[in-house]
């Protein structure tokens, strides 16, 4: 349901980033690659001719997965700037995460179609490496 997702999940991570902000920069990116790796396994399923209800469940799974992980983005961007930046600093910050976010917006607007002609299984593989990053730069925040 969407009240899962747009409610009841960025509450809940903001109830777990307030008892442990450091394990949660880990868990939201990890929880957000998994859900894409999940998600490519049950696309390899259906291209390779696997089970109907085995591809579907595998890809229900990953769907799941990658949205309540999904649901702790915004928490964790939000709640580590608001604790690592203060005064001005906050609001440089906020200009710099919305400008990355129009980037990132703009390279997949350019970049998705042109792998997509290789196939879907490419495509969901190729976002697999956006997200290894999101894990080490999340591992890396939790430092702070």
């Amino acid at each position: 349901s969407p009240q899962l997702g747009a409610i009841v999940a960025p509450m809940l991570w903001g109830m777990a980033y307030t008892w442990s902000h450091r394990l949660v920069q880990v868990l939201v990116p990890l929880g957000d690659f998994c859900g894409q790796l999940v998600l490519a396994v049950g696309i390899a399923m259906v291209d390779s001719k696997t089970s109907i209800v085995a591809s579907q469940v595998t890809l229900t799974c990953g769907l799941v997965i990658f949205s309540v992980a999904r649901a702790g983005v915004g928490v964790v961007q939000h709640a580590a700037m608001a604790r690592l930046l203060h005064g001005k600093r906050l609001m440089v910050g906020f200009v710099v995460m919305i400008f990355f976010g129009h980037l990132v917006v703009a390279t997949c607007n350019w970049s998705v179609p042109r792998v997509l002609s290789f196939g879907v299984l490419t495509l969901q593989l190729a976002l697999l490496l956006p997200n290894l990053v999101s894990v080490a730069a999340g591992a890396a925040l939790s430092t702070c």
